[in-house]
């Protein structure tokens, strides 16, 4: 898979076309993001977690599940995951399968907020950096 990327370099753009990581994948649906909904005033851009919507925090973590190479182990060291897998094996069912899958989502949306809101931060700065560099997108 090809993506290609802009780097501003002393007011003129160069053009690469480079494989992605997923790490950088997110990098860059962070950066876009900040772009696209970030608020800019005289610090620079910021962006919550919080602000954006469940389709885009889902990529975000998608995203940082790819990274972190599909271990999600810890997310499974939760007892309400537990809870519910237990309940669905001893009965299978739409709505205690319903609850397994909320259980999940819930377990991995409280432990990568908090790794992704400091990568946000993070990004935050150096998309502005960027933009204080290149001028306006």
């Amino acid at each position: 898979m090809q993506y290609t990327r802009f780097n501003c370099t002393e007011s003129r753009i160069s053009k690469r076309i480079f494989s992605m990581s997923y790490y950088n994948q997110l990098i860059n649906a962070i950066d876009s993001l900040i772009r696209d909904k970030g608020k800019y005033d005289r610090d620079g851009y910021s962006l919550s977690f919080y602000d954006l919507s469940t389709e885009e925090q889902n990529e975000l973590i998608s995203l940082k599940i790819e990274d972190d190479e599909r271990d999600t182990s810890d997310i499974f060291k939760d007892d309400n995951i537990t809870s519910s897998l237990i309940k669905m094996l001893n009965n299978n069912t739409l709505n205690n399968a319903s609850d397994f899958a909320n259980s999940v989502r819930e377990a991995s949306y409280s432990y990568y907020r908090k790794s992704l809101e400091d990568l946000i931060e993070d990004r935050c700065g150096w998309v502005t950096k960027e933009f204080n560099l290149c001028g306006n997108y």
